[in-house]
């Protein structure tokens, strides 16, 4: 029996085990699995590593440590936070929004043309446009709007004005919610939840 070095398997020095003799073969040794007959590793002072490459013990510096990150300061959170809060607020926006029982597009393509639709609608409301008349758009059908759900609404231009109204009080109640989140202290880590929201 004699003692030999185990290694890891990169190589490196990983403790000492023993091998035993041949009993058919004096001064043959079994080297267990992982182990190499070779002399002691050189004196280790500090976090380096000894490494056998078959013929000599090289001695392996440690990777430096990456720097910590610097925790944030208390500005830095309160600017994270709201910022969280404004990208909720962003993507309820984005979402929908319900006008006489359906739903509606409210993203910001989708709200340019309303409020573009609405605003033809209080001119034509200006020039007379009746209640009922759904070709007060001059157009040669029905003047009507497809719901989120692809069905189509017909509107008078009282009622687009007033969609044209609720999509902004929509915009609006999402905008003065999302300040009230902010103002809250601390800000509520739950601030996704739909009870800070209409």
């Amino acid at each position: 029996m004699k003692t030999v070095i185990q290694l890891d398997a990169d190589g490196f020095f990983a403790g000492f085990t023993t091998a035993d003799e041949s009993p058919l073969e004096p001064g043959v040794f079994h080297l267990p699995a992982g182990s190499v007959d070779a002399g002691n590793p050189p004196e280790l002072t500090g976090k380096e590593r000894a490494q056998w490459d078959g013929k000599r013990w090289a001695i392996v510096q440690p990777e430096p440590e990456p720097e910590p990150e610097p925790e944030p300061t208390a500005a830095e959170q309160l600017a994270q936070a709201r910022a969280a809060v404004n990208a909720e607020r962003d993507r309820r926006l984005g979402t929908t929004f319900t006008f006489a029982g359906k739903s509606y597009d409210c993203d910001t393509a989708s709200l340019a043309r309303i409020t573009g639709a609405a605003t033809l609608a209080g001119f034509a409301m200006g020039a007379g446009a009746a209640a009922g008349n759904l070709r007060w758009h001059g157009g040669a059908a029905d003047f009507t709007w497809i719901a989120a759900d692809n069905t189509l609404t017909t509107m008078d231009a009282q009622t687009c004005f007033a969609f044209g109204n609720a999509a902004a009080t929509n915009q609006s109640a999402h905008i003065f919610a999302g300040r009230t989140v902010k103002a809250m202290d601390p800000i509520p880590s739950n601030y996704t939840d739909d009870k800070y929201w209409p």
